[in-house]
């Protein structure tokens, strides 16, 4: 683990995030992440999570697939989770999302 990340818990992306907004969307590796945040373990997570998350919300509107109410009680949820936006981390974490997204064959 690389120096200052001691204690952070794991990461969550929004793809891993959304899913559990969206029942056919649920998979066993995404109920285990809300399931550990549930228990009070901790996540961090990238600055422009909330708006990736939010939008992709916004987006499920837009088809249909929930309407606003969903939405805010889904957002209230999240600020319930013990997840810590990281921000003041991003220019000092772009070496390493390269190097993973390129050996990974990954989309930043």
């Amino acid at each position: 683990m690389p120096s200052g990340t001691e204690g952070l818990g794991f990461v969550v992306d929004a793809s891993a995030a959304l899913p559990w907004c969206f029942e056919d969307e649920a998979t066993l590796a995404t109920e285990a992440l809300l399931e550990r945040l549930r228990a009070g373990e901790p996540a961090v997570v990238p600055s422009h999570w909330p708006t990736e998350v939010m939008n992709g919300l916004v987006m499920a509107v837009r088809r249909g697939r929930i309407d606003h109410e969903r939405i805010t009680r889904f957002a209230r949820d999240l600020a319930a989770l013990p997840i810590r936006i990281d921000a003041h981390r991003a220019p000092t974490a772009w070496d390493a999302v390269i190097r993973v997204a390129t050996e990974y064959q990954l989309t930043v």
